[in-house]
């Protein structure tokens, strides 16, 4: 009997350890706020490869989205969080002086990726699926089925495309 609950605990633990080693494994692509990243494009090449609110000052609706070279600025600070089952939605860490978050958003009239406030009225042109792991993903709109995609022009502007372009997330 004594050896028969030394091995049912062995087993136990064995389990326990297991489980701990898997759920970072099997996590769901949620960091919640305290977990906030710079995100890195994995298939262009150069220094512009961060994704980056453009210009400088606070955040504001409309703001355009750019890759460019990593810096210190909450301007490429992200955070990826649920929403609904595997839909999600990319934040920028800022805020504006109401306190609103801002997610990468299209402009339905140019495909522009930029950032726009987290109203409910447009939860459509920022629901996002993120497809892989946060070491290689890409990030699809869920309504229409178009990718972020960072220019390599002189703009380094993002937009939203049919073209597939493969990100991570770096702290």
């Amino acid at each position: 009997m004594k050896k028969l609950s030394k091995r049912f605990l062995t087993l136990a633990i064995a389990c326990v350890m297991a489980m701990a080693m898997a759920v970072p494994a099997f996590a769901d692509f949620d960091n919640g706020t305290t977990h906030t990243y710079h995100i890195k494009n994995n298939t262009i090449a150069g220094d512009y490869v961060y994704l980056n609110l453009y210009g400088t000052g606070g955040v504001y609706a409309s703001r355009d989205v750019t890759v460019y070279p990593r810096t210190t600025s909450d301007d490429q600070v992200w955070y990826i969080t649920n929403k609904v089952c595997d839909v999600k939605k990319v934040y920028n860490n800022r805020t504006d002086t109401s306190g609103n978050r801002y997610t990468l958003n299209i402009n339905t009239n140019t495909n522009n990726c930029n950032v726009y406030p987290d109203y409910s009225s447009n939860d459509a042109d920022s629901r996002v699926q993120i497809i892989g792991d946060m070491a290689r993903f890409c990030i699809k709109l869920a309504r229409s089925g178009l990718y972020v995609h960072a220019l390599t022009d002189s703009t380094h502007n993002v937009l939203w495309s049919s073209s597939i372009q493969y990100w991570n997330e770096l702290s």
